[in-house]
């Protein structure tokens, strides 16, 4: 009884320390990720975050032109004139050493004077004022930040998909390992 329990724990140490260590290794499944690149840049796998940045640059520009322009002339003229004329008539009548003279004399004189005034008056006012408004603001968009959170649950759906197949895998090794198990020493009987 001693020699079978014996033989059956030499089996059970020998079976487990050939299957322990395989399985051991097949725990350390690679990866998807590129370590060396999360090393260098621990965000290369995440999304950028876009934002916008408005820069607003917006104002009016007036400018003012009122006036007004006024022009008054005045004028006056004056005009004299005098007009004068004589005018006569003689005769004579003469007999020898004497002579008669007769005779009529007219004169005649006008004087005038005339004045001109002229007022000439204009007035002008303008407003020509103006304003102009403008609207120079861009509008550009500049990655904000990074999101990391479709990496972690993609990593997390990848790591948990590839534990499950291998633990599947581990499982069925390991009941053909016991089958083969049983089948060398299941069948003995005691």
């Amino acid at each position: 009884m001693n020699l079978k329990l014996f033989s059956t724990m030499f089996t059970s140490i020998v079976l487990s320390s050939s299957i322990l260590p395989a399985l051991a290794g097949e725990y350390q499944f690679r990866t998807w990720v590129n370590q060396d690149v999360l090393a260098t840049d621990h965000k290369a796998y995440c999304d950028d975050v876009i934002g916008q940045q408005v820069r607003n640059n917006t104002g009016s520009i007036n400018q003012n032109d009122i006036g007004s322009q006024g022009y008054a002339s005045n004028r006056s003229s004056m005009q004299e004139y005098s007009n004068s004329k004589q005018s006569g008539t003689q005769a004579g009548v003469g007999l020898g050493p004497i002579g008669f003279k007769f005779g009529q004399q007219s004169s005649n004189s006008n004087s005038g004077r005339t004045a001109n005034t002229s007022a000439n008056q204009s007035n002008n006012s303008w407003d020509r004022s103006s304003q102009r408004t403008f609207d120079r603001s861009t509008v550009t968009s500049e990655s904000v930040g990074k999101n990391c959170s479709a990496f972690v649950q993609s990593g997390a759906m990848v790591e948990a998909t590839q534990i499950n197949a291998e633990t599947d895998r581990m499982g069925m090794r390991t009941q053909e390992r016991m089958g083969m198990f049983n089948m060398l020493f299941g069948g003995r009987k005691r």
